[in-house]
C-alpha cells in the first residue's frame, strides 16, 4: 500500500482537492505518478477555467484496477479521471511498469491484480 508519507505530501500539495478524502486511499506504490498526475492536470484546469470545484472522494484498486471517486468539475475532469483509471489496466500496481490484469485462478475469479510479470511470478498470479 502507498506509505503514510506519500499520501501527507498528496494532501499537502493538493488540499483542497482532496480534503473529503480523509483515509480513503488504498492502492500501490506503482500508480502513484498516475494519481500524482491526475491532481496536477486537474489543478490546472481549475486555474483555467472557472468550473465546479473538484472533490476526490476515494481513490482504491477495485477489481484489480484503480477506481476514483469524485464529486464537482466538469467534463473535462471526467475524462482525466477516467483516462487515469484506464491508465491502471496496464500498469502494475506494485511497480508502474507495463502491467496485464492477473488473478489467483488464472479465470478471472478470484482476487484480481494488474501487475507486471515479475510481480505476478511473486505472487503465484496467472494472467487472465
Amino acid at each position: 500500500m502507498i506509505s503514510t508519507l506519500e499520501i501527507d505530501k498528496l494532501y499537502e500539495r493538493h488540499f483542497f482537492i482532496l480534503e473529503c478524502c480523509i483515509g480513503y486511499f488504498n492502492f500501490d506504490d506503482g500508480w502513484l505518478p498516475i494519481i500524482k498526475d491526475l491532481l496536477e492536470a486537474i489543478e490546472i484546469i481549475h486555474k483555467k477555467k472557472n468550473i465546479e470545484q473538484t472533490n476526490i472522494l476515494k481513490v482504491e484498486k477495485k477489481y484489480g484496477i484503480l477506481y476514483i471517486e469524485y464529486s464537482g468539475g466538469n467534463s473535462n475532469i471526467s475524462n482525466l479521471v477516467r483516462f487515469a483509471e484506464r491508465l491502471s489496466y496496464t500498469s502494475c500496481e506494485k511497480c508502474g511498469r507495463k502491467g496485464f490484469l492477473h488473478s489467483t485462478t488464472g479465470t478471472g475469479l478470484g482476487d484480481l491484480y494488474t501487475m507486471c510479470d515479475k510481480h505476478a511470478l511473486e505472487h503465484l498470479l496467472r494472467k487472465i
